[in-house]
């Protein structure tokens, strides 16, 4: 007959449910914060963009705050936390201004506060870093923005060769980020919001993957509407995100090198 080992476990600790509680619910706090220093989320685009938007004055009176507008107030409030914003004015209420045809916001970030003078400069370096196109200022581009001001300080999209200049308006700004938008940017008209691709509705089964001759990884999905390719602009790195091609809706995809090395 086999000896029985005995095996003793040691006690696991009593844990009140009122701490237990108090644990989940600071790590669901911590996981709804927006996070210090994220830039928005950003869709994946292709090397085409908007040209710079030239400058168009207030010249009606319709104040109704513009889709792209409150949309890009949505997007910058999902980012950094919920701030006091602006976006209508009055039309008697001082000279020309796009508030009065409600394409431009008011955020309102304090330059006396260190965590909004750091989220306003997360945000700003977003808008006008370039991409990996080498497309300057190309947030600020395809969101269809006019011009920005903050902190004594303007940036002219239509004359962006010139950087950040001197603002000497009745407003300092120092409270709060001004953003003014083109009329196609207030109205959601910009690559922004029309050149996202969501890819392919496809399982993982109809997706096909193969390196080309330089190396860099290509990729073709049969959508239940087309197919769609997606590549590495160089090996190793960044994709090119999802495009169409055109061809039959779930296809049986293969993928293999021609003679010249091509796919």
């Amino acid at each position: 007959m086999s000896a029985i080992t005995s095996v003793r476990f040691a006690a696991r600790p009593r844990v009140s449910l009122l701490v237990l509680c108090s644990i989940l619910f600071s790590a669901l706090v911590v996981a709804l914060a927006p996070a210090a220093g994220a830039a928005p989320a950003t869709p994946v685009f292709g090397p085409n963009i908007d040209s710079y938007a030239r400058y168009v004055g207030q010249s009606t009176c319709d104040s109704t705050a513009k889709p792209g507008v409150i949309d890009f107030r949505n997007l910058i409030n999902a980012t950094y936390g919920t701030h006091m914003t602006g976006v209508s004015r009055n039309c008697s209420i001082g000279g020309q201004s796009e508030h009065k045809e409600g394409r431009a916001l008011d955020y309102h970030f304090n330059v006396d506060n260190a965590n909004d003078r750091r989220d306003a400069a997360d945000l700003l370096n977003w808008l006008l870093a370039s991409d990996q196109y080498n497309n300057q200022h190309a947030m600020a581009r395809r969101l269809g923005l006019m011009y920005i001001i903050w902190n004594r300080q303007i940036f002219n999209l239509y004359r962006a060769s010139e950087g950040w200049r001197p603002y000497s308006g009745a407003s300092p700004h120092t409270d709060h980020i001004h953003f003014s938008f083109s009329w196609e940017g207030a109205r959601r008209q910009t690559s922004w919001w029309t050149g996202q691709q969501e890819g392919p509705r496809a399982g993982a089964n109809r997706i096909v993957l193969s390196p080309s001759s330089d190396g860099r990884l290509e990729s073709f999905a049969a959508g239940d509407d087309q197919i769609w390719h997606n590549y590495q602009t160089v090996p190793a790195g960044s994709w090119s995100g999802w495009q169409p091609i055109g061809g039959p809706a779930n296809a049986q995809l293969a993928i293999a090198p021609s003679a010249d090395g091509r796919l």
